[in-house]
């Protein structure tokens, strides 16, 4: 093979190469922020639908035993989880606010949005429909 021919060659091979690159670049482009919102977002979302499932138990519990909301404790049924903030607040109408949001630190190094869910619970344990107070 001639000096020429081996760089038609040559460049035949980059140019495919590059081409498929290109072109594997385009398909990550828009498959990849999908994949995110639709396996890691909405899993995450589940979790901090469970999280605040696991703080109305906790709350319920409490009110077996003690008759009355215990913020502190709905707020640590869900502290093994790094990446949620739970927080729970008396209203003065006497309902419980439980809340479940994205830990700062998870937005920053986990490529997580901040995401707020929302549940109130009666003086009875009824709790009221989950709202998502973010969009996402």
């Amino acid at each position: 093979m001639s000096g020429p021919a081996r760089r038609a060659n040559l460049l035949e091979a980059f140019r495919a190469v590059a081409w498929s690159t290109g072109v594997l670049l385009c398909i990550g482009a828009v498959a990849l922020p999908v994949a995110h919102a639709h396996i890691y977002v909405a899993g995450f979302k589940s979790d901090l639908t469970d999280a605040v499932a696991a703080m109305a138990t906790a709350q319920r519990g409490e009110l077996i035993r003690r008759e009355r909301f215990s913020p502190d404790a709905a707020a640590a049924a869900v502290a093994h989880d790094t990446r949620i903030l739970a927080r729970a607040t008396l209203e003065a109408d006497g309902r419980l606010r439980l809340l479940a949001m994205t830990a700062p630190e998870a937005v920053r190094t986990a490529w997580l949005p901040a995401l707020i869910y929302e549940r109130r619970m009666a003086a009875d344990g009824t709790l009221s429909e989950g709202r998502w107070l973010t969009e996402h």
